[in-house]
């Protein structure tokens, strides 16, 4: 039997959600996530000029962003991108949610972090049977503003995720920390 959730309070970021869910950090999808969650959140816009990608700052002060949503906001203002770091960051803020613990090099989720993954797993299903969030491409970004940075870190925007795999504007904006790599 499915459970699903349909409203959800949204405590976390996508990244600290893809975590609780499956213990693991995946870059492509959770950096991906996270900048979408950050356009979302107003704190940036993407919008295209002259067929390149950019980014405008909408807000400057991000003392409310958790140390890992911080850290892109500032690659995307232009400090060297370091995927370690970035890993480390999630799981810290994860760890200081009291979401997970990390004992000896082995994440598990706590008592609060598996009602959260609960949830989410509730509002996957849901997102999956009902809302063809997956069929979507990206012109519904704006009308799925709030779905689509978590249906990207549940893996459950297969279109968007598609079309921004195969088309070299949008390729630009995921991929352009790989010019700024500091490893």
């Amino acid at each position: 039997m499915w459970t699903y959730i349909r409203n959800i309070e949204i405590k976390y970021s996508p990244a600290i959600i893809s975590l609780i869910l499956d213990l693991n950090i995946s870059y492509y999808k959770d950096y991906t996530a996270t900048i979408l969650y950050l356009c979302y959140r107003k704190y940036i816009e993407v919008f295209t000029e002259n067929d390149e990608i950019k980014f405008e700052i909408l807000e400057e002060n991000i003392n409310d962003l958790n140390p890992h949503e911080q850290y892109i906001y500032r690659c995307i203002i232009g400090s060297a991108f370091n995927e370690d770091k970035f890993k480390k960051l999630i799981i810290e803020d994860a760890i200081n949610l009291h979401l997970i613990s990390n004992t000896n090099g082995k994440i598990q989720r706590t008592c609060k972090g598996e009602e959260e993954a609960t949830l989410w797993k509730g509002f996957k299903n849901y997102i999956h049977d009902y809302t063809l969030i997956s069929d979507k491409d990206i012109k519904h970004m704006k009308i799925l503003d709030e779905y689509i940075p978590y249906a990207i870190a549940l893996e459950e925007a297969n279109c968007i995720e598609k079309f921004i795999a195969q088309n070299e504007k949008y390729r630009k904006l995921i991929y352009s920390f790989s010019n700024r790599r500091n490893m």
